[in-house]
């Protein structure tokens, strides 16, 4: 079967954290994950960003460098 791209200029794709990892991104709740460290039934409410912007940039913000450096991996190509 062969998609015409031009019907589809926007696509979502939702993944599992797996996907993220393969490029060395930390997971949330995976071996070493974020939730490891940060209290997931507080932050990971949107509550937490009027109630705690100070610990909710340090759990959020921290990840933006990784983020920036991280490289696309096999399954982003494929996605792609």
């Amino acid at each position: 079967m062969s998609i015409e791209r031009s019907r589809y200029a926007r696509v979502v794709v939702l993944t599992g954290a797996g996907v993220s990892a393969a490029s060395g991104l930390r997971t949330y709740r995976g071996p070493n994950g974020v939730w490891e460290e940060h209290d997931v039934e507080r932050l990971g409410h949107v509550s937490a960003i009027r109630d705690s912007p100070a610990d909710t940039w340090k759990l959020f913000g921290a990840m933006r460098e990784p983020v920036r450096a991280a490289l696309p991996n096999p399954a982003h190509d494929a996605l792609a």
